[in-house]
């Protein structure tokens, strides 16, 4: 099997200017023969040595009939990441690369994977994540079919210790929208229910032309990235299809994961909302959808205020206000009248308040702060 190192030096890399593109060790290793792939496949990777090849071949699995391209990020590990990612890659008959970059965190390192993906549909897998059999092969012939922006297959989360498999903490919203209907498609602003689910990147495929002509990038340099560009990603209006199956299977529980983490970083998710209500498309949403997305934002806020340390939590019920502000009223009065309590807490977020709005812990994928381990 022959493989060739292709140069980069005309590859736009996310956050390297030119000057500096001599720091970093690029290496990208393409499979000489066979069509253009169909989909590209984004895996940020830091410290998922133990994790990788079991997240490589699942996303070999899950790719069934379709010709795709693997892109591992491996950002800044100070495991034998990279070595592992090419030993597996380069003994599978599919495109590939590996690029080292320096440690910058989750979301520089999906946008760096977005920017030198080729295919037509890309994916962003976690480093310790799974995705089902021909999961990936479903989503794109879907999205092609029904010419939609974005297709989510359905998720579960299993146990790093005990591999006990639950379904995700949105399921129930899920089963709302599909109405037991094995598939489905739709514009997001005709199915409020939409902005409430779970903002999990890693649970769809995205037509990379409409990533790159709405500039759905991640903010770097900050946990809960995910907050923002699935909201705007919804409000823009993109045809959006469902596939009632498994795709993505959500390890929780490994040590080290962000989900886990009590930091300061918590904070980021206030700041990831005040930038997605900034949004355009987010400003012209009618009162239903803006119902619906504050109830989504305000569940995941609560969850990360109560999950902080201790300490931290007066800091973080203090920035709540200048968030809660920019709230549209009309759309916490539409909120109030099917959830008082949580319209309550945006109009006055105390310590005694948010004491008594006790949330259900909602995970999904946060940001990888650097030098902190994969998700």
């Amino acid at each position: 099997m022959e493989f060739s190192i292709t140069d980069c030096s005309d590859k736009k890399i996310s956050g390297i200017s030119a000057a500096d593109r001599n720091q970093f060790k690029i290496d990208v290793l393409n499979h000489k023969s066979g069509p253009s792939p169909e989909l590209s496949v984004i895996i940020p990777s830091y410290n998922c040595a133990a994790t990788l090849p079991e997240t490589l071949r699942s996303v070999l699995a899950a790719t069934g009939k379709l010709t795709i391209e693997v892109i591992v990020v491996n950002d800044g590990s100070s495991d034998e990441t990279a070595d592992i990612a090419g030993a597996i890659l380069s003994e599978c008959n599919t495109s590939w690369m590996v690029l080292s970059r320096p440690n910058g965190g989750l979301s520089a390192a999906r946008n760096t994977g977005r920017e030198v993906a080729t295919a037509p549909y890309i994916a962003y897998l976690d480093g310790d994540d799974l995705m089902a059999p021909r999961a990936y092969e479903r989503m794109v012939r879907y999205a092609e079919k029904f010419d939609c922006a974005q297709v989510f297959s359905r998720s579960v989360v299993f146990s790093d210790t005990t591999l006990a498999v639950r379904p995700f903490y949105d399921s129930e919203i899920w089963d709302s929208i599909l109405g037991g209907l094995q598939h489905r498609q739709f514009c997001p602003l005709i199915e409020p229910r939409v902005f409430r689910t779970e903002p999990k990147t890693c649970a769809r495929i995205w037509k990379r032309a409409y990533v790159e002509e709405h500039d759905l990038t991640f903010p770097e340099g900050r946990l809960f990235e995910d907050v923002g560009i699935h909201s705007v990603a919804l409000a823009i209006g993109g045809r959006v299809g469902i596939i009632n199956e498994i795709g993505l299977l959500y390890r929780e529980g490994r040590s080290g994961a962000i989900t886990q983490s009590k930091s300061e970083g918590r904070l980021d998710v206030l700041s990831n909302v005040s930038d997605a209500l900034d949004h355009p498309a987010i400003l012209d949403l009618n009162d239903e959808c803006g119902r619906n997305l504050l109830a989504g934002y305000m569940s995941i806020i609560n969850w990360c205020r109560q999950s902080i340390a201790v300490q931290l939590r007066h800091k973080f019920l203090a920035a709540q206000p200048s968030l809660h502000r920019k709230f549209p009223k009309k759309w916490v009065r539409k909120l109030a009248l099917s959830d008082k309590e949580t319209a309550r807490l945006i109009a006055k977020p105390t310590r005694r308040t948010a004491a008594n709005h006790a949330s259900p812990r909602h995970l999904f994928h946060a940001d990888q702060a650097p030098n902190r381990g994969c998700l």
